[in-house]
């Protein structure tokens, strides 16, 4: 858990969680009007071996890895939309994915396949194009990645064409032919015409919004 937190709940009173230690939180709770209490709060033994987490337990947040600090930066250099948001794992197909809990949802669906995620990652809001092509850049030289495969729910705030150019840049840049590097593209929404030529021109393979999520999913492992 963060070591600070701040929630608004409701718009009048303010709560700020402070962790302690391991299990233990410290909480002030603040009303508009200025009163104010505290709070020591420890977690349940109970709870916590439902958890799976020994009494003993000390673990906190791990550091970022340089990979996913590279994705902050490249999330920070724009201030259009989302891409860049990355966690890191040790799988072999990079993914390029978003669509609020439907990114958790292509993750999950992309095991239950049988592939390896190289990394869990958010993009959305309409990012630029050399934002797109940088975090796409970024996956597709961590080592190990085979393959990208891009994929969102149907969009409305995010340019399918848009999404396409930087992934397919990103490609080029990196002197990879898109139709080898890109598994699947399945990104139906807004302007999604012009990105379906763009992709077609580079013989990427895509999907229309007939295609589930989870089939989308299961073309990305089957590469």
């Amino acid at each position: 858990m963060p070591e600070n937190v701040t929630h608004d709940v409701p718009e009048d009173v303010e709560i700020d969680i402070t962790a302690a230690d391991a299990h233990t939180y410290d909480v002030t709770i603040t009303h508009r009007s200025g009163a104010r209490t505290s709070h020591h709060v420890t977690v349940p033994e109970p709870l916590l071996a439902e958890l799976g987490v020994g009494s003993e337990e000390t673990r906190q947040a791990r550091e970022a890895t340089p990979f996913e600090l590279a994705g902050e930066a490249v999330d920070a250099q724009d201030h259009r939309g989302v891409a860049g948001n990355v966690t890191e794992f040790d799988g072999d197909l990079g993914l390029v994915i978003g669509a609020g809990g439907g990114s958790l949802t292509l993750f999950d669906a992309v095991r239950a396949h049988g592939g390896k995620p190289a990394n869990y990652c958010e993009i959305g809001g309409n990012p630029s194009v050399a934002k797109t092509c940088d975090l796409a850049k970024l996956v597709l030289q961590k080592p190990g990645v085979d393959k990208i495969a891009v994929m969102m729910s149907i969009v409305s705030n995010t340019r399918v064409d848009i999404v396409a150019r930087g992934v397919i840049r990103a490609c080029i840049e990196l002197g990879h032919d898109p139709s080898e590097k890109i598994s699947i593209f399945r990104i139906p929404g807004a302007w999604e015409e012009e990105g379906f030529k763009l992709l077609e021109r580079y013989g990427v393979r895509y999907a229309d919004r007939s295609v589930s999520l989870n089939e989308a999913a299961r073309m990305a492992v089957a590469g």
